[in-house]
């Protein structure tokens, strides 16, 4: 089994390297490290609040609204909790 040397966090599904490209494994794994959330859970718009359960192997970053067109955010992530405190404070302020 190689010993990829990509950038990329964690082993993928079969041992042969992280996320990044694949050194002597020559294959990219899917990765359980850091960044990773799973492939369950929903994404959410931070706009008009649509929720969609997430689809495996594609970004909730990537997606669009079908509602409003925004970029989708991935419901517990560093992305979404920051949107979460930014709106708790306009609120405080109001």
């Amino acid at each position: 089994m190689g010993a990829g040397r990509g950038a990329g966090q964690g082993q993928g599904r079969g041992g042969r390297g992280g996320q990044g490209a694949g050194g002597m494994g020559g294959e990219r794994g899917q990765g359980t490290g850091i960044g990773r959330m799973g492939d369950g859970g929903f994404c959410l718009c931070p706009k008009c609040g649509h929720r969609a359960p997430h689809n495996a192997g594609s970004p909730c970053l990537k997606e669009r609204c079908p509602s409003c067109g925004s970029a989708m955010v991935r419901e517990g992530s560093p992305h979404h909790q920051e949107i979460e405190n930014r709106r708790a404070a306009r609120e405080d302020k109001a």
